[in-house]
């Protein structure tokens, strides 16, 4: 259970903000809150699956930095989509574009060490990549 704890602390401040802002069905702030499941809930068990399986070779160093600013970078996005539109808000989504970035990058890593591996492995890769362009 420990090993899933960012996993949960993002599940439960989406689940309180949703909560708290109880938001109405046809309302914008539902596709705030989705678009915020990814980065406080899917993503971290995501990562959490990937890193587990990381092959040797791949930089252990980076899986670690990207595993711990993952939650923070994802919780001041958050609070950037709590702000109108504007600097501010999108200054706040920078730590989470890097986060991502920094995906691509083991994403890239970890393609280079699979080209001539397991489909399901590449597609593993193309994902962390591709989520550079979510972040985006």
């Amino acid at each position: 259970m420990a090993e899933y704890g960012l996993t949960l602390v993002g599940a439960a401040v989406w689940s309180t903000a949703l909560a708290l802002l109880r938001p109405q069905p046809f309302d914008l702030a539902w596709a705030h809150a989705l678009l915020m499941l990814a980065p406080l809930v899917l993503v971290p068990l995501g990562l959490r699956t990937i890193a587990a399986h990381a092959a040797l070779g791949e930089p252990e160093w980076l899986w670690r930095i990207v595993v711990i600013v993952q939650l923070p970078a994802a919780l001041v996005l958050g609070a950037g989509f709590l702000l109108p539109q504007g600097f501010l808000a999108a200054t706040l989504s920078g730590p989470y574009l890097m986060t991502t970035g920094l995906l691509a990058v083991l994403g890239l890593v970890r393609l280079w060490h699979h080209r001539r591996d397991l489909l399901r492995e590449l597609c593993v890769d193309a994902g962390l990549v591709y989520i550079a362009i979510g972040g985006l």
